[in-house]
């Protein structure tokens, strides 16, 4: 265990001298729409002081005012919000393809990561999303009750002094609406070229006994947007292509060696021989009509490439139902009660992806044998026109063998179903004492307890199913099996049968064009013309596919214990100070299912546990999961002294220590506001933050396995992270300087500096950098350790594979010497008189200056140079996202009495595409650069009270303005970007109070 006590004392000593005494919470409004109670930044009950720091509140008329506009959105357009998940086909919802479901959302502060942002749900912490994630979870917003929530703290700075560890980017803290009164109904359809969202809920508060009960029910629609619905996402291929093209394609590409065969030829030989004859062969006939790209320049003539955007939702269908309650009352005289209890499901029923993968890590171990018996080979063959350029092979008795996908163009989507539950219970009291000498003092106690499940289901080849419908023993009615034998090459062979290959039930699959009428790519030349050599009898069944196809899922929990008390009082004659301890616990736990299970199913055999290299599961392509049960306790008090320096100067100091069973840390805070004189304000904070290795993080045995784009091979493949028990904890330095300008006339102007020093950065070596070291002769051997060849890892052979050979990459998490961020917050709001109304005019924005990842090295070799992150795409780094450097918000409204009517003008600036590869055809990728993105919405609202009825209509990107294109898939950035175009939002409320 270690203990650090960052570097802050000298800010703290000058700060102290400077300005002495207390901080609470001064409210910096981003927007006109400000609610005046603010209870994050500080735990002192009735703090003496005013706030010497930014908070964002967006209060319930604000949010009606923008059109009630869904949290995702929300926190796009927030300017202190980078890389932000929501509203996404889950393989490209993080750096960790699909391991986040579609249906969650989050707040990412300051672009530092979302997990380290604090989430809380009425001053209280609640459980993590149920999915491993390297750097740690983050607090899914899709559970959160919307119709509930009266506003939304948002604290720009680290806070771990006041709230614990995580709190290193800042603070989001959504309030509910613990004294509505009445009933609200609501419905709204927001409607867009070829979907549309739905909405109803009610809110209903009344009292009960002496008490106050509020109950809220919602039920959202989701409406499921596809690749092909927006043309600008199906892009021509680029060069370098890297945006939803993959390598390895159906039609396929055929390799001819001699004298081999699988059922009899060693292992070894096998292998090398496939390595030797890689660069050589023959693509399919028509593979260029159906995937669309003939004569490309920058298409490798060794493969026949395929796009499987088509078969990935932009938005995937989902339904979200959440039930909310709160019951707020007084126990005793001075002593009062808050009780709630939150339950949220999400489910999205037809999760939809590709046909099939990619065989990795398969194409070289002789899996896919075309045998001269084929019955498709000679049928392919019999066809002089059709295999015109294959009679010399045809004439061959060797095996063929194929580089492709089992299923692609012309072959259904897969789908399938995620479903997530979430529930919390939480409970207050808290009252008033008194001290010796009849001196007041305001005490809390409370608990919470929050649970997240949910499952993360991908469709999966089964590799020997794969392997026996190569051979004529495929389909449900065959009952032909294996043997596991690791002395040939696909580590297996045909167990004994009397049966006849292709007979008595049994199906070969045909890899040949032969079997596919049409393309699935719009604009390939047989997207509408069907394909000459399309033979009906030689299709390939839905029985047989179905048959090869399983489910690699996982189900996965998180629960979390928080119990805490605290203590607050006046002190002095202008002080009041706060002390409290904290407890929490985590728990997170994963069960796969059985063909998932790579405790129960380690080799490519169902049931063997003898493969020679790598435990990668029964699947190709497809991660397994190794199941985890993990927990972690914290305990923490924490101090905080809020003092009033006369009518200028407030102060606030704070410490906090907290202790984990592998790190315990002191962090300490210092913060003033300065009255300069009438008009202007100045404020400063500066503090450390801190937070622990997650229990993923830690473990060493339970790698976290993703799918990512190896450039090099030009497809994805299995990528496995493992984690240390030996990481330090990050720590980050962060520092404000703010300036608030406020006349008679009502004008208010803020500007802020902000700066963040992140050391100890928890992340995994990137493995797109480990690719480029080992693609270079000179260097990798420095790497090998962490490739896989088809005969083992790279360091453990003989003879080690070329780049474009390598099947399965293995990365430890380490700690990144750091992150530098620096920039400002600005905003100004002014509102007049205006006849019988209120005109209110508005502008807010974040300029991101800097953001440098550090240097990495491992052992005495550097892995990665140093990176500037601000305005840049940071494609493929682990732990970088998307930073636009410049994200602004203006804004007009009229108010009357029974009408209001507002306009908002988003902007976010052009960054540069800065990959960390360049994928294929020699074109670097800094040539390309992310437009800038420019929305109008507005809303207009009418009230009519005498009918209990109120109707807002909303219209959002009101020039339907298609997001900027980024050399990914999808070809827009999905973390920063909105897919929809031009959307109208009409929303019904029924009032009765």
């Amino acid at each position: 265990m270690s203990t650090k006590i960052p570097p802050i004392t000298l800010c703290f000593a000058l700060l102290v001298t400077l300005f002495g005494g207390n901080l609470c919470a001064q409210n910096d409004q981003e927007n006109t729409e400000i609610e005046e109670v603010v209870v994050v930044g500080t735990a002192i009950k009735k703090p003496p002081i005013d706030a010497p720091h930014s908070v964002t509140v967006l209060d319930r008329q604000s949010l009606v005012q923008k059109g009630d506009p869904l949290l995702v959105d929300l926190m796009k357009n927030l300017g202190a919000s980078n890389g932000v998940v929501g509203e996404r086909s889950g393989w490209y919802n993080s750096s960790l393809p699909a391991a986040i479901p579609e249906s969650a959302s989050n707040i990412n502060l300051r672009g530092l990561g979302a997990s380290r942002t604090l989430v809380l749900f009425n001053g209280r912490r609640h459980t993590y999303l149920p999915a491993r994630l390297i750097g740690g979870r983050f607090v899914d917003l899709s559970v959160l009750p919307t119709v509930a929530i009266g506003r939304i703290e948002i604290l720009k700075e680290g806070a771990s002094a006041i709230y614990g560890s995580d709190a290193i980017g800042g603070i989001a803290n959504f309030v509910t609406r613990k004294n509505f009164k009445g009933l609200e109904t609501y419905l709204s359809i927001d409607s867009f070229d070829s979907s549309k969202d739905y909405f109803t809920g009610f809110i209903f508060g009344t009292k009960l006994m002496e008490s106050d009960l509020v109950l809220s029910v919602e039920y959202e629609s989701r409406g499921e947007l596809e690749s092909e619905d927006r043309e600008w996402s199906l892009r021509p291929l680029q060069d370098p292509w890297r945006a939803g093209w993959s390598s390895v394609g159906n039609p396929g590409y055929f390799w001819f060696p001699d004298g081999i065969d699988t059922s009899t030829t060693p292992r070894e030989e096998v292998i090398a021989t496939l390595k030797a004859v890689q660069w050589s062969g023959k693509t399919d006939p028509v593979c260029n009509e159906l995937n669309g790209y003939p004569n490309h320049p920058a298409v490798d003539p060794y493969y026949c490439i395929f796009n499987y955007q088509p078969f990935d939702n932009l938005i995937e269908e989902s339904t979200f139902i959440k039930m909310f309650a709160e019951l707020n009352g007084e126990l005793t005289e001075g002593t009062n009660f808050h009780l709630e209890v939150l339950w949220a499901n999400t489910n999205t029923p037809n999760w939809q992806t590709q046909p099939s993968h990619p065989p990795f890590p398969l194409l070289h171990r002789g899996v896919m044998e075309i045998s001269p018996a084929h019955p498709n080979r000679i049928a392919f063959c019999a066809n002089t026109e059709y295999s015109q350029n294959f009679r010399t092979e045809c004439a061959s008795q060797d095996n063929w063998y194929w580089r492709g996908r089992p299923f692609g163009n012309g072959y259904a989507k897969r789908t399938s179903e995620r479903e997530g539950n979430s529930w919390r219970f939480a409970a207050e009291v808290d009252g008033v004492g008194m001290f010796s000498g009849s001196k007041e003092y305001n005490w809390d106690l409370g608990f919470s307890y929050s649970t997240a499940s949910g499952n993360v289901s991908i469709p999966a080849i089964l590799t020997e199913r794969l392997f026996l419908a190569f051979r004529g023993y495929g389909g449900p009615n065959c009952g032909v099996g294996v043997i596991a034998d690791n002395s040939l090459g696909p580590g297996m062979r045909v167990a004994p049968t009397s049966k006849l290959p292709g007979t008595m039930g049994c199906e070969y699959l045909n890899p040949f064009s032969s079997a596919v009428q049409y393309s699935s790519l719009p604009g390939a030349p047989y997207y509408k013309t069907p394909n000459p050599y399309y033979d009906p009898a030689q299709s390939n069944s839905q029985e047989l596919a179905d048959w090869m196809n399983s489910v690699s899922d996982i189900y996965s929990e998180t629960a979390l214990f928080v119990a805490d008390a605290a203590i607050s009082a006046p002190v002095f004659a202008n002080g009041a100070f706060a002390a409290g301890y904290q407890f929490r616990r985590f728990n997170a736990s994963g069960n796969p299912n059985d063909h998932g299970d790579l405790s129960r199913n380690p080799c490519p055999v169902i049931g063997d546990k003898s493969c020679l290299s790598g435990a990668f599961g029964v699947f190709t392509f497809i991660n397994a999961y190794n199941p985890y049960d993990n927990d972690q306790s914290v305990h923490r008090v924490f101090a905080e002294l809020g003092i009033n320096q006369g009518d200028r100067v407030d102060t606030q100091l704070a410490i906090n220590y907290e202790i984990y069973e592998h790190a315990s840390s002191i962090d300490p805070k210092v913060a003033t506001r300065v009255q300069l004189n009438d008009n202007f304000v100045f404020r400063a904070s500066a503090q450390t933050t801190f937070r622990t290795p997650s229990v993923d993080d830690l473990r060493e045995d339970v790698p976290l396995t993703v799918t990512q784009y190896i450039s090099q091979v030009g497809a994805w493949i299995p990528v496995d992270i493992y984690g240390d028990s030996d990481l330090d904890p990050e720590q980050a330095l962060t520092y404000n300087f703010g300036l608030v300008f406020v006349n008679e006339a009502g004008l208010e102007f803020s500007i802020d500096y902000w700066v963040y020093n992140f050391d100890d950065v928890i992340g995994s070596l990137p493995h797109d950098t480990i690719d480029d070291i080992y693609a270079d002769p000179v260097t990798r051997s420095s790497v090998s350790q962490f490739v896989y060849c088809a005969e083992g890892r790279a360091d453990e052979i003989s003879t080690i594979c070329e780049p474009r050979s390598i099947t399965r990459v293995e990365v430890p998490l380490v700690n990144y010497p750091g992150v530098d961020t620096s920039g400002f917050d600005w905003q100004v709001n002014n509102s007049v008189n205006a006849g019988n109304g209120t005109l209110r005019f508005g502008a807010s924005g974040t300029f991101t200056s800097t953001f440098d990842l550090h240097a990495l090295s491992f052992g005495d070799f550097q892995i990665q140079d140093s990176v500037a992150g601000a305005g840049k795409l940071n494609f493929g780094n682990p732990l970088l996202v998307p930073i636009p450097k410049w994200k602004l918000q203006t804004q007009a409204s009229y108010l009357h009495t029974n009408f209001s009517a507002s306009v908002y003008l988003n902007h976010i600036s052009a960054y540069d595409d800065d990959g960390a590869h360049d994928g294929f055809g020699g074109v670097p990728v800094s040539d390309f650069e992310v437009a800038g993105f420019t929305t109008l919405d507005t809303t207009l609202t009418w009230l009519f009270p005498d009918k209990n009825f109120d109707i807002s209509l909303s219209l959002f990107n009101l020039t339907d303005e298609p997001p900027p294109f980024a050399n990914v898939e999808h070809a827009y950035d999905g973390m920063t970007h909105n897919p929809k175009g031009r959307r109208m939002k009409v929303n019904l409320r029924y009032v009765q109070r």
